[in-house]
């Protein structure tokens, strides 16, 4: 069964991306490392699946903080390496690496271990062209996934990143 994957349903983020021209859009704030709002605890984990959602559900990404960093509090600066600081770096890397502004939401390309709750709930996104995906799993999702390929153009290689 498909899962209701948050920010994907979102009404603004489908409004934008149907708009011509496309507009950019980015979740706002919706989790802080370090802080318990919007639903987040100050794990990390909840924070990285929001960023991920943020690129391959919605489009421009997603904007958040560090509550040393956004305070200037005096350790501020140890929080640049933080958990998620470090997942944002890594994030922009890997979507600098292909045509992140061309991605399509593409959920039906998991075929099975796609989760079935929010805290499983496995992103993907395709690039328009179809030569480049790519699929977040989430820390608590499947220990494997299926991938329908004829979403795919051939050939298809496949790298992880953890």
């Amino acid at each position: 069964a498909a899962v209701s994957r948050w920010p994907a349903r979102s009404a603004a983020c489908q409004a934008a991306r149907a708009a011509t021209p496309r507009k950019p859009t980015f979740l706002i704030e919706t989790c802080y490392e370090n802080e318990s709002i919007q639903g987040c605890n100050k794990a990390p984990k909840e924070a990285r699946r929001r960023q991920w959602w943020g690129l391959l559900s919605c489009g421009a990404g997603e904007i958040s903080g560090n509550h040393p960093i956004w305070s200037f509090d005096t350790d501020w600066q140890q929080a640049l390496t933080s958990p998620v600081s470090n997942s944002q770096v890594r994030l922009v890397t890997i979507a600098h690496s292909l045509q992140w502004q061309t991605l399509v939401p593409d959920n039906a390309m998991v075929t099975a271990g796609s989760g079935s709750d929010y805290k499983k709930a496995v992103a993907a996104a395709r690039t328009a062209d179809r030569k480049q995906a790519l699929i977040y799993l989430p820390p608590d999702t499947a220990p494997s996934i299926t991938i329908d390929l004829s979403h795919m153009i051939e050939p298809v290689r496949a790298s992880t990143a953890t």
